[in-house]
This record gives structure tokens, C-alpha cells and sequence, in this order.
């Protein structure tokens, strides 16, 4: 198994671990650059014959360009990867800057509501297409049931 980490603003880039958890980026938000680096990482070190392919994405659901985002994330589905997390965080229950990637990703994915424990809200793609599951971390108690979520077993088969 290994981990690689992407952070991302108005351009995106590898980092350690280390620097993921205590970077502190600024400028615009431009998520497909993220997508974009993931998307290079698949075609030269990642092919999905030999590995087992789970991007996740956590952001507060600003993005300055959903059309470019949504073009690069469709290259990752194109991919065939297993599935596609993303974890929208709203402190509070309050919508971050606009517009709200994770209303465009319904709308072009698909995906159908529910509600799961602890009242997390999830949005799920429930066909082989778009394996895609998204969340919504409002407050902490939301953090375990959101990683629950993204690890269930046997979500998708491939």
C-alpha cells in the first residue's frame, strides 16, 4: 500500500505527509490542478492493472473553475479507478465560498443523497461509471463515520 499526498490551491504538488497535515497554502483554488497531478501519477507510476486505485479529495468546496475540474476528474474515472472520495468540510453546517463543488459533482455524477450515522450526509454515484462517494464533515463527531464511509468493504467490485 502506499499513500501520496497533493495539495493544491492555485497550482498543486507532491508533498511528504508531514507537509500535507500542516501546509498552509493561499491564492485561488483551482481543484483540477490536484486532478491533474493525480492523473499523471496514475500513468506513470499507478496502472490500474497492478494496483488498487482510491483518490480522495478533502476541500471546503471553493473551486474557481468546476468545468476544468470536472473535465480532469472524468480522466480519473476514464481510468477505471476503484472509487473517488471526496470529503466536503463546513464547519458548522455553513456553505464555504461559492460556487459548491460538491453541487456540481451531484448534478454531473449523479449522485443520490442519504443520510448515514451520526447524521453525516453522503452523496453516492451508484453505478460502475462513477464510482464516486462524497460527504459532508460538519462538525468532528462527522470524521469517524466519514472515514467509516469511504473504508465500507465491497462498496464497488471491479
Amino acid at each position: 500500500m502506499e499513500i501520496r499526498f497533493i495539495v493544491h490551491h492555485a497550482t498543486a504538488r507532491l508533498v511528504d505527509e508531514y507537509e500535507f497535515f500542516h501546509a498552509g497554502e493561499t491564492g485561488g483554488t483551482a481543484c483540477y490542478t490536484a486532478y491533474e497531478v493525480a492523473n499523471s501519477l496514475l500513468e506513470s507510476d499507478y496502472p490500474r492493472s497492478q494496483w488498487n486505485v482510491y483518490p480522495w479529495h478533502f476541500s471546503d468546496g471553493e473551486d474557481f473553475d468546476t468545468r476544468r475540474t470536472i473535465a480532469e476528474l472524468k480522466k480519473l474515472f476514464k481510468k477505471d479507478i476503484n472509487m473517488f472520495g471526496y470529503g466536503e468540510i463546513r464547519p458548522g453546517g455553513g456553505y464555504a465560498g461559492f460556487p459548491q463543488l460538491l453541487k456540481e459533482f451531484i448534478a454531473v455524477f449523479g449522485l443520490t443523497n442519504s443520510v448515514g450515522e451520526g447524521g453525516l450526509k453522503i452523496a453516492v454515484g451508484e453505478n460502475d461509471e462513477y464510482p464516486f462517494l462524497a460527504v459532508i464533515i460538519e462538525k468532528k463527531e462527522h470524521i469517524l463515520p466519514a472515514l467509516k464511509a469511504f473504508l465500507k468493504r465491497d462498496r464497488w467490485q471491479k
